[in-house]
């Protein structure tokens, strides 16, 4: 998962200083990493549940529930060195680092990790709310959708993305983002559609036996 991280890191901000002895380097993964950590964990954990046949959902529901808190504890790490700092913001939640932070000293700046935190809450509660049998086996693409969805949104007040590689106005991780976001929701709404039709396959001959008496 550390790895995956300083990884997807690398390939934003020096791709081509990228070489294996690197990942095997303690004082590598002293700065950056993020978000490519969970895609690791995910990748993995997705690749062990194909193993689980009859009860992949509920081994990928059960994996998903501790990323929402990991990633917010990490988050404040993220806002307490300054790493993750935002642009210049002129509203009165603004935060102002010190000099010796990773963040510019003495500005204003968007507390983006805290964005970011409340968006991880407001994930953890959807999945909260939606844990039924309705939604059996689907919490880690909710999961997906919600997060890839804020995070997409607060990098647009991310102020050390500057020199990050871009397609147009989005950015490497936006696009990573709302990709993985629009794939889970296609996800979800093939799995509901198939469900829904199973559900009627199955409620029909109770209504035909019903009719007949």
């Amino acid at each position: 998962m550390t790895t995956g991280a300083k990884l997807l890191y690398d390939l934003q901000a020096d791709r081509n200083a990228i070489t294996i002895s690197r990942y095997f380097t303690p004082r590598h993964y002293m700065n950056g990493g993020y978000w490519g950590g969970a895609l690791a964990y995910l990748a993995i954990v997705t690749g062990v549940a194909l193993f689980y046949r009859g009860r992949r959902g509920e081994f990928l529901d059960l994996v998903v529930w501790p990323l929402p808190l990991s990633l917010a504890a990490a988050k404040l790490g993220c806002l307490a060195n300054g790493c993750c700092y935002g642009v210049t913001c002129p509203w009165p939640w603004a935060i102002t680092y010190p000099a010796g932070s990773d963040a510019p000293a003495g500005l204003p700046l968007h507390p983006t990790p805290l964005y970011e935190i409340m968006g991880l809450l407001i994930t953890l509660l959807v999945m909260l709310y939606i844990n039924s049998a309705r939604w059996h086996g689907t919490l880690l693409w909710w999961f997906l959708l919600f997060y890839g969805a804020v995070r997409a949104v607060s990098e647009e007040w991310r102020g050390d993305l500057a020199d990050r590689p871009k397609i147009g106005p989005v950015s490497t991780s936006q696009i990573i983002c709302l990709s993985v976001a629009l794939i889970s929701a296609v996800l979800l709404i093939i799995i509901q559609h198939t469900r829904n039709n199973l559900t009627s396959m199955t409620a029909e001959p109770g209504n035909l036996s019903q009719s007949q008496t």
